[in-house]
């Protein structure tokens, strides 16, 4: 897809909601996160999350590869070679990232209102390793696994701090908003609900009854014209 078409549509309707100077300003920043992605040759590169809490603890998690592979790409790379690149990856072997920690701070070094202002990270901790298993995307299997990715819906929505969720909210404004913008986004589509899906957090296993509702769903948003996927 056109990166520079995207973000014009997008520059326009936030000049539109926040003003000109606003969303000239939140356009460059996320450009600025952005580009250097569509400039990879590799999916497997360095990912940061967004503010999340560990047991009502703030911070940021990294993904970091055990590594460095990432170059300028072919000059013929087309629109998807980041998705084919990691498809074909992954279907190789294992992959795996460093699990980094950079917790809160203080809003000067870690802010998490002036969400344009990059963290420090001299303090980030070393706390494990993500293993992304050896997976052929066109088997039933992980189909089935995408499809149930996409009725969860990303975890934000599911808000959960700690083993007994004790936590009732996020700590920041930022969190708090992506929780209900989640919950409102999950839903208006009629996301799946969680109870239906427990059992695969133990289990690693998708059951005959759980297989036969992803895909009945995933039939019924096909037909009403729904996109789960870039083309």
């Amino acid at each position: 897809m056109n990166l520079g078409a995207q973000e014009t549509e997008f520059g326009l309707a936030l000049a539109h909601r926040i003003g000109v100077i606003k969303a000239g300003e939140t356009l460059l920043h996320l450009t600025k996160q952005t580009l250097p992605t569509a400039l990879s040759s590799t999916a497997y590169q360095r990912y940061w999350t967004g503010i999340v809490e560990v047991g009502g603890t703030g911070g940021k998690f990294t993904f970091v590869p055990t590594r460095e592979e990432n170059r300028a790409p072919d000059f013929h790379a087309g629109p998807r070679h980041l998705t084919e690149e990691w498809k074909n990856r992954q279907l190789r072997g294992d992959i795996e990232f460093q699990l980094v920690w950079i917790p809160f701070l203080s809003e000067e070094k870690t802010p998490t209102k002036a969400l344009k202002r990059p963290w420090q990270e001299d303090h980030k901790q070393r706390v494990g390793i993500v293993v992304f298993p050896k997976t052929d995307f066109d088997s039933d299997d992980a189909s089935l696994w995408a499809i149930l990715a996409t009725e969860m819906g990303a975890n934000p929505g599911n808000w959960i701090a700690d083993k007994r969720n004790s936590i009732r909210q996020p700590a920041s404004e930022f969190g708090v908003a992506r929780k209900i913008a989640y919950q409102k986004s999950q839903e208006g589509r009629g996301a799946l609900e969680p109870d239906f899906y427990q059992s695969v957090f133990s289990t690693a296993q998708i059951t005959p009854e759980l297989a036969q509702d992803l895909k009945r769903r995933q039939d019924a948003k096909l037909k009403a014209g729904h996109i789960a996927q870039a083309p």
